[in-house]
């Protein structure tokens, strides 16, 4: 960190694995904690060193500083039933050929719907120009090879013009994050640049160019441009003429970046270059434990039967569940043999099931939209598609526990004990394991307690809506939904899974649920090729 004195208050610019450091480097920025929080996993953390297992010494420390750098690599999921994983490499090159970067991507070994490309970085930036202040989730996002969005501006020098020279800072502390439409007195002021460290923590991430003025970024008056962004740079200088307020305008075209990570916006969303992505749903940029999620859930095209019920309790934003979908689509796909007169809108026996709980309305209708994408096959690939229901509700009120033999109906929200085969339990947590991470300073240990606590009461209605293990004794015994149920059956499956480091919300639930349900299991999850994508 350094700091300097200017106008008898204290200054202090804190750089992220400098270009003279690396990410356990003294220069290194921790992720900022409640100090409840970091005494604890400290004390975890020395347990864990001091055990017989240890094989070495376990330092918090260096999993906090690990927690502000992004990680090495960045994971693309490929959706199967639009492209192959080698058509969707050759394409992606091309996008980026186009774009005249070099993106070097590498099929995973064990994963076969994932590739991934390497993060480099840190990179040494020159601090020039005027200042573009933008907000933790706008900063970790760039970090990652997303774009500077308007959307994300906090505040921005007075004088910037678009083509202005700007440099780029993460906002660290809430004085800073103060909303861009309440002019502050430091941006009336004067301009912030490289000659006048700014007067609170902030993280520089990038510089550039300016592609709007600083009244379009700091009163939000930033338009959409007529036509569909395609990822070049002129999007966010056209957006400044054009017709509706929307999100999705780029703030400032970057050319040095603190870590040079590929930006997959316009892939994601359907792409005009002639790569061949051109609808979105075909790729999504994943990290690596959420992949593994779905396929934990151990929905394979191996089995013969099909008419599965899947439950994802907390689905949006949706990257598990459209994951679960594709998986599920294939397993129809292949047992029935490839054939695909089922639409999503019908439901007949023997048909996958996909029911989805969102309790928030925007995310909701953003979860339909995304689903939709995903489970649509190219007119190359034929695939049978699951039903797929998405209900707007708590998940909290998905059972009735009243009638155990009602029937099972997959728009309802309500549904009778072992309705379902596989539950995936991804709750709302504390997020400390997310990377970049910067601050999550109010998240004391009371508060990790009290989100645990929610967690259980999730896990608890999981419990109670998972099919249990059936003593098999003749070939006619059937599965929630109806189909046969050979002698090796072991139950339904429960995946549960956090972003989170706090053990409250980790370990100590699932040693809390294994205790209080003895009849459920830990699981091992092999990292097998899963070779039916």
């Amino acid at each position: 960190m350094a700091s300097a004195a200017a106008g008898g208050m204290q200054q202090s610019v804190i750089s992220i694995g400098t270009a003279q450091g690396t990410e356990n480097g003294a220069s290194q920025l921790a992720a900022e904690l409640h100090p409840e929080v970091v005494a604890l996993l400290t004390r975890i953390y020395q347990r864990a060193s001091n055990s017989e297992s240890s094989s070495k010494a376990l330092v918090f420390g260096d999993t906090q500083r690990l927690l502000s750098v992004p990680p090495r690599l960045t994971t693309i999921r490929i959706n199967p039933l639009k492209l192959t994983r080698e058509k969707a490499k050759a394409a992606i090159e091309y996008h980026f050929h186009k774009l005249n970067e070099t993106v070097v991507m590498t099929p995973h070994p064990e994963l076969i719907d994932i590739l991934t490309v390497p993060v480099t970085g840190p990179h040494p930036i020159t601090a020039s120009g005027k200042t573009v202040l933008v907000d933790r989730t706008c900063g970790s996002a760039v970090l990652r090879g997303a774009p500077v969005f308007a959307a994300g501006v906090v505040s921005a020098d007075q004088t910037i013009s678009p083509g202005d020279s700007v440099s780029v800072w993460i906002a660290l502390t809430a004085s800073d994050e103060t909303p861009s439409n309440q002019t502050t007195k430091a941006t009336d002021s004067k301009s912030l640049d490289s000659s006048s460290p700014p007067p609170q923590q902030r993280v520089l991430i990038g510089s550039g160019a300016s592609l709007l003025s600083a009244d379009a970024m700091n009163n939000k008056t930033w338009k959409r441009p007529a036509a569909t962004e395609s990822g070049g740079s002129s999007g966010g200088a056209a957006a400044a003429a054009s017709g509706s307020t929307a999100v999705g305008v780029r703030a400032v075209q970057l050319n040095e970046v603190l870590y040079k990570s590929p930006s997959f916006y316009a892939l994601e969303r359907g792409c005009t270059c002639g790569c061949g992505i051109t609808t979105p749903g075909t790729v999504l940029i994943q990290n690596l434990p959420s992949a593994l999620a779905a396929l934990a859930l151990g929905i394979t095209s191996t089995a013969t039967s099909c008419g599965e019920r899947v439950l994802d309790m907390c689905a949006a934003p949706g990257g598990k569940t459209t994951h679960i979908a594709s998986l599920l689509s294939l397993k129809q796909s292949v047992a029935s043999g490839g054939d695909s007169k089922f639409t999503a809108q019908s439901d007949v026996a023997g048909r996958n099931v996909l029911v989805a709980f969102e309790s928030n309305p925007l995310r909701c209708a953003s979860l339909k939209r995304l689903l939709s994408d995903w489970t649509t096959a190219s007119d190359s690939r034929e695939f049978t598609s699951p039903s797929v229901h998405v209900i707007g509700a708590d998940s909290l009120s998905a059972l009735d526990a009243s009638d155990s033999k009602k029937s099972f109906d997959p728009t309802s929200g309500s549904f009778a004990p072992a309705s379902f085969d596989r539950i995936l339990l991804d709750p709302p947590c504390s997020g400390l394991g997310q990377r970049p991470h910067f601050s999550a300073g109010g998240q004391t240990v009371s508060a990790l307690r009290g989100r645990a606590m929610y967690q259980r009461k999730l896990m608890t209605i999981a419990y109670q809506l998972l099919r249990p293990v059936r003593t098999v004794s003749s070939v006619d015994v059937k599965s929630s939904s109806g189909a046969d149920v050979d002698s090796s059956d072991t139950g339904g499956v429960l995946v549960y899974s956090t972003c989170t480091l706090s053990v409250f919300e980790n370990e100590s639930n699932v040693a809390w649920f294994l205790k209080t349900y003895p009849d459920m299991k830990l699981m091992y999850v092999a990292t097998s090729r899963h070779s039916h994508l």
